[in-house]
């Protein structure tokens, strides 16, 4: 599971999305808990629509195309230091593995189209949190 192997089987796919979320989620929280205070980063649709594929040709695709392999690997670890706050660092590296292993396949449209609608899911569920959906002031 938590290897940078591609994968073989694309039915594989929701089970992978659904395992790396979940223990992605787990262990930021037990960060969160540990360090206490996150930093804030605002982050609107644009940023999710038009950085996000950029963000996975970056440190991704053209480290795939450029590095190879190890090359990919190493880009995302920077990937996820790059997202600053301890749990969410944590959540992107964890997380990220399967965007890689999905590179790795070649199959890196999957790869954009996921971390898209993920990005735009959390976009989605932070704003409505901040309104009266979820007790918001």
């Amino acid at each position: 599971m938590f290897n940078f192997e591609p994968i073989d089987n694309p039915a594989l796919i929701p089970l992978y999305y659904i395992i790396y979320t979940s223990i992605g989620i787990a262990a930021a929280y037990i960060v969160y808990k540990a360090v206490g205070t996150v930093i804030k980063v605002k982050i609107g649709l644009a940023d999710v629509l038009l950085g996000v594929p950029l963000e996975e040709v970056l440190f991704r695709g053209l480290p795939l195309i450029l590095l190879g392999e190890k090359g990919v690997v190493a880009f995302h670890f920077l990937w996820a230091l790059l997202h600053i706050n301890p749990p969410t660092v944590v959540f992107a590296f964890i997380h990220g593995i399967l965007y890689v292993r999905l590179w790795l396949s070649g199959m890196w449209h999957y790869a954009i189209i996921i971390h898209v609608l993920h990005d735009l899911a959390v976009l989605m569920l932070s704003t409505m949190s901040k309104k009266k959906h979820f007790g918001g002031k």
